[in-house]
């Protein structure tokens, strides 16, 4: 039996999985408000900061103090431990 391709790359896939699912359960410990903001930060077609405040219904200059705090809860989330550098996290 020779070990082919097959195997690490199904390992890969199975990390993969592992760690958006951390990911998501430590997005989902987050205040709503920091959530949301991370999720708008950190769509494929971000939107401005004006953009942002209006939909969070927050100032522009709360938002920069308010993804710092949410970054910060998730560096120092046990849930990620084990995926740190798989997902370095900031923005």
């Amino acid at each position: 039996f020779a070990p082919t391709a097959v195997a690490p790359v199904a390992e890969a896939n199975l990390v993969a999985a592992e760690t958006r699912a951390s990911v998501q359960r430590a997005l989902a410990a987050l205040p709503s408000r920091q959530r949301r903001l991370l999720a708008l930060l950190f769509a494929d077609d971000a939107p401005t900061y004006e953009a942002i405040a209006e939909a969070l219904d927050m100032p522009i200059g709360s938002i920069g103090p308010t993804r710092a705090r949410g970054l910060a809860r998730l560096r120092h989330d046990t849930r990620l431990e084990p995926h740190a550098p798989a997902c370095a996290v900031s923005v």
